[in-house]
């Protein structure tokens, strides 16, 4: 009787350890991807100035982040679905300023004469520094290739939310911000084709070109 009461208990146990694992691989699993939180403001104001981004992943597009950049421990894509319904939907939403099909947070295409995917992002250093990354990756290669990777940026000092704006037919792409001053128009043309906005206001270098 003792040896079956015996394990019953060691079965419950067992029970038990292996939801408890299963809760907390769960927990690990969703904690993936880019966080964003929208802090409270008044209603009158922009909404996309009260955005903090928290980036949760080691690898992305399966690159490891150290591999971007020895100093980063974290980065994360930008996504539509990593934004809160709150923020996404309505006149003023983010659906609404990436609405028309040539704009988003990723691009592919044969932006200077090879097939190129356009990466958006944000990115944390080891030392806790924040802010927006510009990854340009070469179409079809494995992860592991060192060809898969052709240019990384830096393109801001802090997080905001920028997208991409692309026209291949010209082999440009365009990263305005949203900014309450201007209209994304106006800042998107502001840097020559070829050339990416920086969230300074300065053009930074050709995208994808090397040398």
């Amino acid at each position: 009787m003792a040896s079956a009461a015996s394990s019953r208990s060691l079965m419950r146990w067992l029970l038990a350890a292996a939801i408890g694992l299963l809760i907390a691989t769960t927990a690990v699993a969703t904690e993936r991807g880019l966080l964003v939180e929208v802090r409270p403001a008044p209603a009158d104001s922009l909404w996309w100035t009260h955005l903090d981004f928290v980036p949760r992943d080691t690898q992305v597009r399966s690159i490891a982040v150290n591999r971007l950049d020895p100093s980063w421990c974290k980065a994360s894509e930008l996504t539509e679905a990593a934004f809160p319904d709150s923020v996404r939907h309505g006149e003023r939403g983010l659906d609404a300023y990436l609405a028309g099909g040539q704009n988003g947070f990723s691009a592919k295409g044969s932006f200077d004469g090879r097939p190129l995917e356009i990466v958006l992002g944000i990115f944390e250093s080891c030392g806790g520094e924040s802010g927006n990354f510009l990854l340009v990756l070469a179409a079809g290669w494995p992860a592991s290739s060192p060809d898969r990777i052709v240019q990384v940026e830096r393109i801001s000092a802090r997080p905001v939310l920028m997208y991409l704006s692309v026209d291949p037919a010209r082999g440009a792409i365009y990263m305005p911000e949203l900014l309450p001053v201007r209209p994304r128009e106006q800042v998107a043309m502001e840097c020559e084709s070829g050339q990416v906005r920086g969230a300074a206001g300065t053009c930074v270098r050709r995208y994808a070109r090397r040398g």
